[in-house]
């Protein structure tokens, strides 16, 4: 059971670094606006493949179009009330749509004066165009989702990257120290349902911060950004506090203090904090960057992936602890039977 308990805590230990790499993610998308310029290039992409044809606009209409499908129609009350605290740019920048569903997309056109030669047709034509317009509007849209994925995807992995070698994570020390440390393992895997709660809350925010009705109402989204990043300051620091070998007291920490101070006795006094049992780590460089580069990519993986397979490894385990039970629960069973036929035999004789 040791090698499972330490699988199960390792991919615990995964799925709350890959929260971290969702929170530093989600602060990207809104400091970059992220997903309201992705929103934009896809309106931009729709309005010269489809309407400009369906509904014979000109070019000179579509910033104006853009605007009226784009922004938020409540923009101008939350501006005059939020005025104080930022500049408008800046509130009118996060006000923008992350994304817009068909019939919002119709409504607006329409409201938009974009349907005005539209009306002139017959009903049966432009229902024939709306239609058109609809199923063309979600072709591109499932496109553009799947591009954004594959590109969070690889967000995903390169932060995951960075956070690995900026915090000083090796993957197999921590596994290492899993292995021949019991409270350790046991500590971690009994938080588990807790990082799935805090990873359902995070789930939840991005949800909500992503709906720009929201985006500044909701103590504005610069307020988000400053406390998802302290959020990521108390999760590594929960992560570090279960006596994993994370930071930069581990090497090559010491090794570059004293390249640094010019100290050889910083590294020659320096004392590896990992549990006891542990393997002396290799003080080759290479090996280091690659063993910090494989855990890069397996945080880089997601919590998702992480907490799935953390809960598959608990599920078996309950199976596994389930079946010695019974088992044990058999032979005491079966016992007294035994002690008879025993007696029986000593008995003849």
């Amino acid at each position: 059971m040791g090698l499972v308990d330490s699988v199960l805590a390792f991919s615990l230990i995964m799925a709350a670094l890959a929260s971290v790499v969702t929170l530093i993610m989600e602060s990207f998308h809104r400091v970059l606006l992220l997903r309201a310029k992705g929103m934009e290039a896809l309106f931009h992409q729709f309005y010269d493949g489809v309407l400009v044809s369906k509904l014979q606009l000109t070019t000179a209409e579509k910033d104006r179009i853009c605007q009226a499908v784009l922004i938020n129609p409540t923009r101008d009350i939350i501006i005059n009330a939020s005025s104080r605290i930022f500049p408008n740019r800046v509130i009118e920048n996060l006000m923008r749509h992350t994304e817009v569903s068909t019939s919002d997309l119709l409504n607006r056109l329409y409201h938009a004066d974009a349907f005005t030669k539209l009306k002139e047709e017959s009903e049966d034509q432009i229902r024939k165009t709306l239609s058109s317009i609809e199923d063309q509007y979600d072709a591109y849209s499932v496109a553009m989702s799947d591009y954004f994925k594959r590109r969070a995807r690889l967000f995903s992995l390169l932060v995951g990257i960075a956070l690995a070698f900026a915090a000083n994570i090796d993957g197999l020390r921590i596994f290492d120290a899993l292995m021949n440390s019991p409270l350790i393992r046991a500590s971690i895997i009994g938080q588990q349902d807790n990082l799935e709660r805090q990873f359902a809350v995070i789930q939840t925010e991005q949800q909500q911060m992503s709906d720009p009705y929201q985006a500044v109402n909701q103590a504005h989204q610069l307020e988000v950004i400053h406390a998802d990043m302290e959020k990521v300051s108390r999760q590594m620091a929960a992560i570090s506090s279960q006596g994993l070998p994370i930071g930069w007291d581990y090497f090559p920490g010491p090794s570059i203090k004293a390249m640094v101070t010019c100290d050889a006795s910083v590294a020659a006094k320096a004392v590896e904090k990992t549990a006891s049992g542990i393997n002396k780590e290799s003080d080759n460089p290479v090996i280091w960057m690659l063993k910090v580069l494989l855990t890069g990519l397996l945080i880089g993986l997601g919590a998702p992936f992480w907490f799935d397979v953390a809960q598959k490894l608990a599920r078996i385990k309950q199976a596994v602890k389930g079946k010695t039970t019974s088992e044990l629960a058999s032979d005491s069973q079966s016992q007294p039977a035994v002690n008879k036929t025993i007696d029986k035999i000593v008995a003849a004789k």
